[in-house]
């Protein structure tokens, strides 16, 4: 697509601080989940203690307290960066018109699904940029048979929040009644963060001749 010059620093400028924003929520869900329910293991909540399995930690709110986790964050990362993506698809979306989608959605994914490959393999963590896109994809696909994204409370059953909770709370390996309500409330809450609408106006707007 052809930008005059201002334009189309303007339009790479907002896109590249919107995958930064996805990127830096997704870290932050995964690290703010994990770590709250670390909280609820070590104050032996719910039957749960400190014999549970632990998984190597890949993200903190700075320095980590300990290696491990009870929470497996690439799993934790992998669902909320395909919520984010699944939510800005969704916004992205005009009748009779994939232009805004094209431009905005396709290099995000692909770019971020590279991002997060390479921050895995940092971890010795072998993954690829293609098998990251398309989990995030086919978890995109289930989230997108919700009517809404967020829904009238975290606990809308009818949203797609919901749905990406459920999914991810149901891979976390425990009772999901347990981290359903905090997942998605920490979703909402990276979702609130990125601000999604705005960042797409402002995209949108540069797209116009």
């Amino acid at each position: 697509m052809m930008f005059p010059f201002g334009r189309k620093s303007k339009f790479e400028t907002t896109l590249h601080e919107l995958k930064a924003a996805i990127l830096g929520q997704t870290i932050v869900f995964s690290t703010s989940v994990a770590e709250e329910f670390d909280g609820i293991i070590a104050r032996q909540m719910f039957g749960l203690n400190s014999q549970e399995q632990l998984y190597p930690r890949l993200f903190s709110n700075g320095p980590p307290q300990a290696a491990t986790t009870h929470l497996n964050q690439l799993t934790l990362s992998i669902g909320a960066l395909a919520f984010y993506l699944h939510a800005l698809d969704r916004l992205l979306f005009r009748k009779h018109d994939e232009a805004l989608r094209e431009a905005v959605f396709d290099p995000t994914a692909v770019s971020l699904s590279t991002t997060f490959a390479e921050m895995l393999a940092k971890q010795n963590i072998e993954t690829t940029a293609s098998y990251t896109l398309h989990g995030i994809q086919g978890l995109g696909l289930k989230y997108a048979e919700a009517p809404n994204l967020v829904g009238s409370s975290p606990q809308d059953q009818n949203s797609a929040v919901w749905l990406a909770a459920t999914a991810i709370a149901r891979d976390a390996n425990y009772p999901i009644s347990i981290l359903i309500i905090a997942i998605s409330v920490k979703l909402i809450d990276g979702l609130v963060a990125i601000n999604l609408a705005n960042r797409i106006k402002i995209l949108e707007a540069a797209l116009q001749t």
